[in-house]
C-alpha cells in the first residue's frame, strides 16, 4: 500500500507518558480536520510504501506515526511490517480520534488521542486510546472531557497550552488541573529544546 509521507525524522517524543525518549517519527499526508491553530504543514508528501517506510526506522527507536492524521489510511500493512522489522520498537500513534482504531489493537503500543471538540467533532466510538491529550486555546473547557474519561484515565489525560499565547494557557490548564481531579498539565518538550 502506499502513504503519503511528510517526512520521516528523529527527535525526543514532546508530549504524554513517553516524552523525552528519543523516537522516529513518522509524519503522513493529510487530515479530516481543518483545525486555527495547527502548527503541522501535511499538505505535501510523497508515495512511499510500507517497506520503504520502514527502512528508514531501524535505528531500534521508538517509532510514532503523525501526521495530519494517520488513521484516515489503513495502517494495517504499515504496522505488521514495523513490527516485523523493528520488533524491539515502542510503536505509538497520535489521531484526533473522529476514526475507529479498533483493528490495530494488538499492533500498537500507545495511542495518544488528542480530540478538538472546539471544531466539533467528537470522538469515534471505536476510537481505542491509551492516553488523552487536549489543547488549551481559550475556548477549551474541562466540561470538554467526558465524566467516563475522568474516572477511568486518572494521570492520562493531559491539557498542553496552545502556543499562541504559552503563557496565559498555561495558566488556564494549571488552573483546570488544580480544580479538576485526573488531570495532568502538558508542555511540548521538543518545542522547548528548539527541535521538531
Amino acid at each position: 500500500m502506499k502513504y503519503g509521507v511528510v517526512e520521516i525524522f528523529d527527535s525526543i517524543q514532546g508530549e504524554g507518558p513517553r516524552m523525552g525518549i528519543p523516537s522516529t517519527f513518522i509524519r503522513l499526508q493529510g487530515c479530516n480536520l481543518s483545525c486555527p491553530w495547527c502548527d503541522t504543514d501535511w499538505s505535501k508528501g510523497i508515495p512511499m510504501n510500507e517497506k520503504e517506510i520502514v527502512e528508514k526506522c531501524t535505528s531500534g527507536r521508538d517509532v510514532v506515526i503523525t501526521g495530519g492524521e494517520p488513521t484516515i489510511y489503513n495502517l494495517t500493512s504499515l504496522l505488521l511490517e514495523l513490527r516485523t522489522k523493528c520488533p524491539n520498537s515502542s510503536v505509538s500513534i497520535e489521531t484526533n480520534g473522529t476514526n475507529s482504531t479498533e483493528k490495530y489493537s494488538g499492533l500498537i503500543d500507545l495511542i495518544i488521542c488528542s480530540p478538538k471538540p472546539q471544531t466539533g467533532w467528537s470522538i469515534h466510538p471505536g476510537c481505542r486510546y491509551h492516553v488523552l491529550k487536549y489543547i488549551v486555546d481559550g475556548s477549551f473547557r474541562v466540561e470538554h472531557i467526558s465524566k467516563r474519561d475522568l474516572k477511568r484515565m486518572p494521570t492520562s489525560i493531559y491539557l498542553n497550552p496552545e502556543a499562541s499565547d504559552i503563557p496565559r494557557f498555561l495558566k488556564e490548564a494549571y488552573d483546570m488541573v488544580m480544580t479538576t481531579p485526573g488531570l495532568r498539565v502538558g508542555i511540548q518538550l521538543h518545542k522547548m529544546v528548539g527541535v521538531k
